[in-house]
């Protein structure tokens, strides 16, 4: 029987512990890619786990005999791993790309200790950038990454998990004038910057074959200048509905933050959606839509004039389509955004202090006002869009980045919007009436709570 307080037992246990990390690891950092003429990971998860059990057989067998002293001394070099998703790899081939690549050379230019090694991990499926975190700091925290570029979502998830830093202790870039307010708002939580913005998206009427008078629609001119209109309305999100019924006054939640529908606004959305089919704007068939995707698919299929989706959409044909706010039902401009934050994951203060100087590197306003327009998405900063071709297209994002609101997270909508969804399928299929319809949504949500 082997006993616990056996010196050469609790030798081997510990380094058993170490080279299973080890062997993790490798697995893990087999998921990314690696930059700038450095060496590639083992792509072959069998042989990693082969070598990474000979290397504890090799330690074990010299366990007795070594004693490895550690003295803390200043680093040499210090290696800072970056995770971003695949839209924006540093090694597509694209002029977004070639700029972000520059922008990482430069750093390690600055700061010649500094190596970096850059992985490519899924932003969504099996294998997703979000679960690899949570992984990688149950089983192997050694793998985790300096920083992470993550969604709005799933920087919200990482925060309240515990898997991010924040960033705020080393840098108040966060604080500067030169944000849009719902971009200064995606990296912070609760009250704390865990990250820096990045680029954005948001909600906004693509078109074409069309002439609008208005960069910023109403409702009438949408009903007189367009001949169809196209969004998801079987979305789960129902985002295009929510950023209407929000242009209507309505809100998500109340003064005590609990989820709220606000029966005016919702009534005069279904009102809306009622006269687009009386007068054949919309069409009962978008029920069969249930993603944007989808819905983006329908449009260019069946060659209609607008669609509610987002802007970056339009971004990818300028000369095709062009772009407008989303129609508003009231007073007032507003729209739905989303983003992408580089997130502070480092632990170690060295490295730590290094890796926010990463993130500041990478959101430099001279940097985003040269790689934005090449991106395909929207600005964080109003100054990117300086360097804006298309003056016209450059004024209609101000417009719209100007009036966007960040889209609510899954938590604060989840408590209604299956009775909007329902209420947006009965008015379709002309089964009720918007007032009916509105009081049903608000009777399921008191159901719920």
């Amino acid at each position: 029987m082997i006993n616990p307080k056996s010196t050469k037992f609790n030798q081997f246990f510990r380094l058993f512990v170490a080279g299973l990390i080890l062997a993790v690891t490798l697995l893990v950092g087999c998921q990314g890619q690696s930059i700038l003429d450095a060496v590639m990971m083992p792509e072959s998860s069998v042989e990693a786990v082969t070598t990474a059990t000979q290397e504890i057989n090799d330690i074990a067998e010299t366990a007795e005999t070594t004693t490895v002293t550690v003295t803390p001394t200043t680093p040499s070099s210090i290696q800072l791993t970056v995770w971003v998703p695949p839209q924006f790899s540093p090694y597509n081939e694209t002029e977004s790309a070639e700029l972000l690549t520059g922008q990482f050379k430069s750093f390690m230019t600055q700061n010649p200790i500094v190596n970096l090694d850059i992985r490519v991990k899924a932003a969504s499926g099996s294998g997703n950038i979000l679960d690899t975190l949570v992984y990688a700091s149950q089983v192997a925290p050694e793998a985790l990454p300096s920083l992470v570029l993550l969604s709005r979502t799933d920087l919200e998830q990482a925060a309240q998990k515990g898997l991010l830093q924040p960033i705020d202790e080393i840098s108040t870039t966060i604080d500067e004038s030169d944000w849009y307010g719902f971009a200064q708002s995606m990296g912070i939580v609760q009250g704390t910057a865990y990250g820096l913005p990045f680029a954005s998206d948001a909600l906004g009427l693509v078109y074409r074959d069309a002439s609008l008078t208005s960069s910023q629609p109403n409702w009438d001119d949408i009903e007189m200048q367009l001949d169809s209109l196209v969004f998801p309305a079987a979305d789960q999100s129902i985002q295009a509905t929510l950023a209407l019924y929000l242009t209507a006054g309505g809100s998500v939640q109340d003064a005590q933050g609990q989820a709220f529908i606000d029966s005016d606004a919702l009534v005069l959305t279904l009102t809306a959606y009622q006269q687009g089919v009386n007068s054949g704007l919309i069409s009962p068939a978008l029920l069969d839509l249930a993603t944007d995707d989808q819905a983006w698919e329908y449009y260019q299929t069946n060659e209609a004039e607008g669609m509610i989706t987002w802007a970056s959409r339009q971004l990818q044909d300028s000369e095709t389509f062009k772009l407008a706010l989303v129609p508003t039902l009231g007073e007032s401009s507003l729209t739905l955004a989303k983003g992408w934050v580089w997130c502070l994951v480092e632990q170690d203060e060295i490295e730590k202090q290094y890796a926010g100087m990463l993130i500041e590197h990478l959101v430099d306003p001279v940097f985003l006002t040269e790689w934005t327009p090449k991106s395909g998405y929207l600005p964080v900063r109003p100054s990117s869009l300086t360097a804006w071709e298309n003056t016209i297209t450059a004024d209609t994002i101000s417009q719209l980045l100007t009036s966007a609101q960040l889209r609510p997270n899954t938590s604060q909508v989840s408590a209604f919007n299956n009775g909007i969804k329902t209420a947006v399928q009965e008015i379709l299929s002309n089964q009720s009436q918007p007032a009916e319809s509105a009081q049903k949504a608000i009777d399921s949500l008191e159901v719920v709570e």
